[in-house]
């Protein structure tokens, strides 16, 4: 098995560690190429923020404790958050919620390292919030189709009626059952959507705010700032800042 934390080489350090009730977060930064991350968690999730490909950073890892996870070349000078679930946390819940799962992970990653005294109750809060109930887990068929439409079609403005056209589903129902099951409007996912890509352009490329406002779909660099501050908790500039 190997060593706690990531394998003590030349290639890799572990940054900051973080302990609440029932997990542990890691930040970890690779400074060169290959290693591996041991995972002490009852369940592990591992979200790359900074480095990596967009389709890599996208989708978060999930692997069971005593796992290990080989970090390749691609995710070279990378930094990765590290949520590690203790058992006790997982009990009562049936599976996590893979629809805001990348999205609350950037949260809390924002959080930890913009705000030197965080916001405790916040990320715990986040952290069990990324479970579902029983309720939640017999989604529709088109419900899942949807979710990969908007995904995909994120820099679009697809309408209610287009996109019942696509799915063969009532406007009426596809309304009623999104934010009944999802807990929020199609508008509002939309928009957490390109508040996320446009985090992640913010930390991964030396775009200007003014050009990853516009590539992102907002009408302006305010409308960036406050939709990015209301969802994620800090500025745009803020979350920049990071790079420096």
């Amino acid at each position: 098995m190997m060593s706690e934390n990531l394998r003590k080489n030349q290639y890799s350090n572990t940054s900051r560690n973080f302990s609440f009730d029932g997990f542990n977060i890691r930040i970890v930064e690779l400074t060169r190429g290959i290693s591996e991350l041991s995972l002490r968690g009852s369940l592990n999730i591992l979200s790359i923020v900074q480095g990596g490909s967009f389709e890599q950073r996208k989708i978060p890892t999930v692997l069971n404790g005593g796992d290990s996870i080989n970090i390749n070349e691609n995710t070279l000078s990378s930094t990765i958050l590290v949520l590690e679930l203790n058992q006790n946390i997982l009990e009562g819940h049936l599976e996590l919620n893979q629809l805001e799962l990348s999205f609350d992970l950037l949260k809390v990653y924002c959080e930890l390292v913009l705000n030197p005294g965080f916001n405790h109750s916040l990320i715990e809060k986040i952290v069990r919030g990324l479970f579902v109930s029983v309720r939640h887990t017999n989604e529709k068929k088109w419900l899942v189709e949807l979710i990969e439409i908007l995904n995909g079609r994120w820099d679009e403005f697809p309408s209610l009626i287009d996109l019942a056209s696509d799915l063969d589903v009532h406007p009426v129902t596809i309304s009623k059952y999104f934010a009944r099951i999802c807990g929020m409007t199609i508008s509002e996912y939309m928009r957490k959507i390109k508040v996320r890509r446009a985090v992640d352009m913010l930390l991964n490329s030396s775009e200007t705010l003014v050009s990853i406002a516009f590539t992102c779909g907002f009408s302006d660099q305010s409308h960036m700032n406050r939709l990015v501050k209301r969802y994620i908790g800090h500025t745009p500039g803020a979350i920049r800042s990071t790079l420096s």
